[in-house]
């Protein structure tokens, strides 16, 4: 029997403000799922759901969004940021 740890990291939420362009995006890591919602502050937002095969997986391409919005402009609004 394989021994697995659920790695759950709490959502964040960034935003990005840039000319009249209003956006938030949220990240969530539940186990082997990333989830986001995105869209224009104010609204709901959209949401996607991926797998991986692995928490170590999911884990790395959750690191790897977070990099991407920092350099896309985006700056974290929420108080639960967790450093990499």
């Amino acid at each position: 029997m394989r021994n697995t740890v659920t790695v759950r990291i709490p959502s964040r939420r960034f935003e990005c403000r840039n000319g009249s362009s209003r956006k938030f995006w949220e990240v969530l890591l539940a186990g082997t799922q990333l989830i986001t919602t995105w869209g224009k502050i104010g609204s709901a937002g959209q949401v996607t759901i991926k797998s991986f095969p692995t928490n170590a997986e999911a884990l790395r391409a959750y690191k790897k969004l977070l990099d991407s919005k920092a350099t896309k402009g985006y700056r974290e609004t929420s108080s639960t940021a967790i450093p990499f």
